[in-house]
């Protein structure tokens, strides 16, 4: 069965952090999640079955840094805002969609990716941890057409643990929105990183960033599909239950 992946790499467009008045940072928000539909939307014309969207979807992050105070007035409308208008979106064009970004859940705040279910990041940078709760485990998700689904945000990929733990909880696709790469290192380096995660776990790799770097990569390591520029949606078609093999029949 072949299905249809991709993975967008939106432009930046990110929320300044010197707008206060709540009703602004909102309808920022709601600018942003206006080209975000649109790219929900020519995938849906592309006929893709699922879609990936980068960490930090709303393009909010950089505002919080500076406006602490004001985190638990803004993010619970703006994620309800953004659940609402891409689910009816990812609705409306029959797909699934992936999308990550700060959440308030119990009154702690968690770095969050959404698909059928939430997936709270385990493993956090330095500048993290003071202010966001970690998640516990690593659940997957089962799909009648995708697969078994797990998903990953950003400095979960330099762990190689993370998406071992993924495979061997029966992932068939691992998400990753991210803002970063894979390795501490330059860019070679972090996309060989990528690589070598799907290869060593014989899954396929879906990576999602923004303004570029979004990727799509096979069981054995190949990129199969890559963003070309902002905006821009990678695609490839796939059967998540083949090409999964080390191509020896012994192993």
């Amino acid at each position: 069965m072949t299905i249809r992946i991709g993975t967008a790499q939106p432009a930046r467009r990110l929320i300044d952090f010197h707008i206060k008045d709540p009703a602004q940072i909102l309808a920022e928000v709601e600018c942003n999640l206006d080209a975000l539909v649109a790219l929900v939307a020519e995938a849906g014309t592309r006929g893709c079955d699922a879609l990936a969207l980068p960490e930090d979807t709303l393009g909010i992050l950089h505002w919080e840094a500076g406006n602490e105070d004001l985190i638990d007035q803004i993010l619970p409308p703006a994620v309800d805002a953004m659940l609402t208008r891409l689910g009816q979106a990812a609705a409306q064009h029959d797909l699934y969609l992936i999308c990550c970004n700060d959440h308030i859940q119990d009154g702690a705040l968690y770095n969050t990716a959404f698909l059928l279910g939430r997936y709270l990041k385990v493993n956090m940078p330095y500048s993290e941890l003071g202010t966001h709760t970690r998640g516990t485990h690593f659940p997957v998700f089962e799909t009648p057409d995708l697969g078994t689904v797990g998903m990953l945000i950003c400095y979960d990929m330099v762990f190689p643990e993370a998406i071992r733990c993924l495979a061997l909880n029966g992932a068939d696709i691992v998400f990753a929105p991210t803002l970063g790469g894979a390795a501490m290192g330059d860019g070679d380096i972090s996309c060989a990183a990528f690589r070598t995660r799907a290869v060593d776990n014989f899954v396929y790799l879906v990576v999602s960033m923004r303004h570029g770097g979004s990727m799509i990569i096979s069981p054995k390591g190949e990129i199969i599909a890559e963003g070309e520029g902002p905006d821009d949606i990678a695609i490839a078609d796939i059967d998540p239950y083949s090409g999964r093999d080390s191509g020896n029949a012994f192993d």
